[in-house]
């Protein structure tokens, strides 16, 4: 996996790149052919966390642009970091098809609307309900668990 990160700080670039990395060998361990662009930016107005684009080249997507909103706090970053490698992995594997029909998804063979709320798209239900174990064992593996960052807000 190729990681490019432009924008934030030292420390922030040192967490994405491992973030990415502890992800990428969780979900997708033998996908060495990824390349992702992430940009750590503010978003201004925009409250989302993050967003995770496949670059099309007509098969099943190898390229990602991540953006990351900078102003986040660190645990919720980190959390940002693993729900978007989630869709990388959903787009890397073909579960997810972006804008496969006009107004519609392809998710694991069916089709899914844009009328369906956010927060009930089978896509975002397995994003969220994995970025905070990612992120408990990430913290695990790497022993962090005593920083105080690392409490639930």
């Amino acid at each position: 996996m190729y990681v490019d990160i432009t924008g934030g700080t030292d420390s922030r670039k040192f967490y994405v790149e491992s973030m990415m990395r502890f992800c990428h060998d969780k979900l997708m361990p033998r996908m060495k052919s990824l390349v992702i662009n992430v940009y750590i930016k503010s978003f201004g107005k925009d409250s989302s966390c993050g967003y995770c684009v496949p670059i099309d080249n007509g098969k099943s997507p190898r390229n990602f642009d991540i953006e990351l909103n900078n102003s986040l706090k660190l645990r919720p970053f980190l959390e940002t970091i693993a729900h978007e490698m989630v869709h990388v992995k959903q787009y890397a594997r073909n579960e997810l098809v972006e804008n496969a029909g006009v107004g519609k998804h392809l998710w694991k063979g069916a089709w899914i609307g844009d009328e369906v709320d956010y927060y009930d798209l089978p896509w975002e239900i397995e994003a969220h309900g994995r970025e905070t174990g990612l992120f408990i064992r990430y913290i695990q593996k790497h022993n962090l668990c005593a920083k105080s960052w690392t409490k639930s807000i």
